[in-house]
């Protein structure tokens, strides 16, 4: 009986390490999201490589968020549309290390 229990403590123990896998995944890339709004709003110089790339991750992580909500500002448009994105990010992960973990 106490084998039983020992395997099962075992079998939560790497499902729970899957499901923190997922949240940190979703974390990172929330995280590239919100790096890139800080940059816009700290009118960081776009030539630097760092934040071009950083730019790019997060327009591709942006999904079809763009644009969904419109706002005159071009600071702000980014800021609704990547945190929207952000927020989607981790719900998803959220989601999925509930469902796999």
């Amino acid at each position: 009986m106490v084998r039983n229990t020992h395997l099962m403590a075992a079998s939560n123990r790497g499902s729970s390490g899957l499901a923190g896998l997922i949240n940190a995944v979703g974390f990172v890339l929330a995280a590239v999201l919100v790096a890139n709004v800080l940059l816009v709003l700290l009118n960081v110089d776009s030539s630097i490589e760092v934040v071009q790339l950083i730019g790019n991750l997060a327009d591709w992580l942006s999904l079809w968020w763009p644009g969904l909500i419109q706002v005159d500002d071009a600071t702000l448009q980014v800021l609704v549309d990547h945190g929207i994105a952000a927020l989607f990010w981790v719900v998803v992960a959220g989601i999925l290390a509930r469902a796999f973990g």
